[in-house]
């Protein structure tokens, strides 16, 4: 009962942090899937028992009816205490059971003929629940199959990114910097540190190893973009992975061409706070002037109305500087007042200072400059570093009352990265990968930290790192054991392609809409496996995964 009520806990966490793209999947018995916490009493209950389609109900973290609980034979008891386990507060919870229902699997029941009870929160975008209910279907004599959220020959998919900058607020820094008035402790690279680890991660390449270059200014883009991998160093990655373990019990082995992989260059860069500094990218009035050459982009002005505009290259920029005091150490090591925005060197009065607060609306402007800038330089995606809904309007030009611009994103833009739990949508067209964030203020200023989230049950995990930190004998292992690492451009086509792709039964055959790349897990009784290549295939529990399947796979 202990490893049950653990077992309840970590299906809650997982639930919790699921992908919200959901599996496409399709059986020749319909699925209905009820959380119990839904169902009002008895009657409802019956009503769902006594339906023809494959019923699934599960536990949820909302209460239930306790006439339903007991209709359904199900007991509950709270243990005094849980042996060996630290978590408290766990004692406090009640466990539930069931003994007079057919077991199916571990917490899964049959409460009677095409009607299933899994004892724990899930749902039909769980890989787990999904094979379960497979290999129900299979064995009563159906179909079920499911398009995977991973490509043929991986298990799990990870998206790696790298921030690339030459200059980075760190509160044990050797350096300072002036930015109108506020002294910030850096750290400052030398282009040789830069481009010896760029080498090093650009030479992944080589292994079909994808990563992401988050840039926080125009120098970072030169330095990604000027950056290549030597011929050394592509037969020093060839040396280490000549002879590697590659997934279950087969090894790969590498041939090396220099002539093919001697031009690799990186592919996705990803903007950030672009204009013009990672240190200085709370607004843009931080500037005494709009700085132009060096490090800096060409400026690129607003031409026209707000409704009606377009940028272009040229010298206009506003005049209107403002910077925040964030009572930050300065030379001194002390603060001189609490938080306040200035403007001209003098505080600004207390009506301004709360509305300037609310960033993304009272400097609407400058953000959408900011990213305008970086689309005219050159760049795959942008990475917003807020989800909040002035930013994302300016930034998707969605509506709204409260903004003077918006940025024309659209046929411009090849995706967007935004803070929030794991996630894909689409927008007017606009692929959107939500993950949480890998930024920390310091100093008030953002700087990206190492987020690491290990992929799991075929949801994409997320590894983020500075690119001091970025740990390439991580990315080699994860590969080495069937994972595909993919940029952010690489992750946003295959989820826009994922969430476009569907696949059904007609009672005949399985067929997909688009086969392209893909693996289907199918559940069949004596299915033939002469026609197809095949990841897996295990006869005793129906199931099949199928590799780069045909458009239609015929069942007869």
């Amino acid at each position: 009962m202990k490893k049950f009520a653990v077992l309840i806990l970590l299906f809650a966490l997982t639930f919790a942090y699921s992908s919200e793209v959901n599996y496409k999947y399709t059986s020749s018995i319909p699925v209905e899937f009820v959380p119990l916490s839904k169902v009002k009493n008895v009657d409802e209950l019956n009503t769902f028992l006594n339906k023809n389609s494959l019923t699934v109900f599960c536990f949820d973290t909302e209460p239930i009816n306790e006439d339903i609980l007991s209709y359904l034979g199900i007991k509950r008891y709270a243990p005094p205490r849980i042996p060996d386990y630290e978590n408290n507060s766990l004692d406090e919870n009640k466990v539930y059971y069931t003994s007079d229902h057919k077991k199916i699997s571990d917490g899964v029941y049959e409460i009677k003929e095409n009607k299933l009870l899994f004892m724990y929160p899930t749902s039909l975008n769980d890989k787990e629940t999904l094979d379960i209910i497979g290999e129900y279907v299979a064995k009563k004599g159906g179909v079920f199959a499911y398009i995977n959220k991973v490509p043929p020959y991986y298990k799990e998919i990870l998206v790696s990114g790298v921030a690339v900058n030459k200059i980075i607020p760190d509160e044990n820094g050797e350096y300072a910097i002036d930015v109108a008035g506020r002294k910030i402790k850096v750290d400052m690279l030398e282009d040789e540190i830069i481009n010896k680890k760029l080498k090093h991660i650009k030479a992944l390449e080589a292994l079909n190893i994808s990563v992401s270059y988050i840039v926080a200014g125009s120098e970072g883009i030169d330095i990604v973009e000027k950056s290549n991998v030597d011929k050394d160093e592509l037969e020093d990655l060839y040396n280490y992975y000549w002879f590697k373990k590659w997934y279950k019990d087969n090894y790969t082995h590498l041939y090396f061409r220099p002539s093919k992989l001697e031009d690799i260059k990186a592919d996705d860069i990803l903007a950030l706070s672009y204009y013009p500094l990672i240190y200085v990218d709370k607004a843009p009035e931080t500037f005494r002037n709009d700085p132009i050459g060096d490090y800096y982009p060409k400026t690129i002005s607003y031409k026209g109305t707000i409704e009606s505009g377009y940028w272009e290259e040229g010298a206009k920029s506003e005049n209107n500087y403002h910077h925040l005091d964030d009572g930050e150490p300065y030379w001194t090591e002390e603060a001189e007042e609490p938080s306040k925005w200035y403007y001209e060197g003098k505080p600004v009065s207390v009506k301004d200072d709360s509305e300037m607060w609310s960033r993304y609306e009272y400097f609407n402007h400058w953000f959408v400059k900011n990213y305008g800038y970086a689309l005219a330089r050159g760049c795959n995606g942008l990475f917003l570093e807020s989800s909040d809904k002035n930013l994302t309007d300016a930034i998707l030009g969605n509506y709204n009352k409260d903004l003077d611009w918006k940025l024309d994103s659209k046929d411009k833009v090849e995706y967007l990265v935004i803070p929030g739990d794991r996630g894909f949508e689409i927008h007017e067209g606009i692929p959107i990968v939500r993950v949480p964030t890998p930024l920390k203020e310091i100093y008030g200023v953002n700087v990206v930290e190492t987020i690491y989230i290990p992929p799991e049950d075929e949801d994409f995990g997320v590894y983020i790192a500075d690119i001091r930190d970025y740990d390439k004998n991580l990315i080699i292992e994860l590969k080495e054991n069937g994972t595909a690492i993919v940029s952010f451009k690489d992750l946003a086509k295959w989820l826009n392609k994922y969430s476009k792709n569907n696949i059904f039964y007609n009672g005949t055959a399985i067929k997909i809409k688009d086969n392209n790349g893909i693996k289907v897990t199918l559940f069949k009784k004596n299915f033939s496996i002469s026609n197809y290549a095949f990841e897996e295939f295990d006869k005793e529990h129906c199931k099949y995964v199928i590799v780069n399947p045909p458009e239609i796979i015929n069942l007869n």
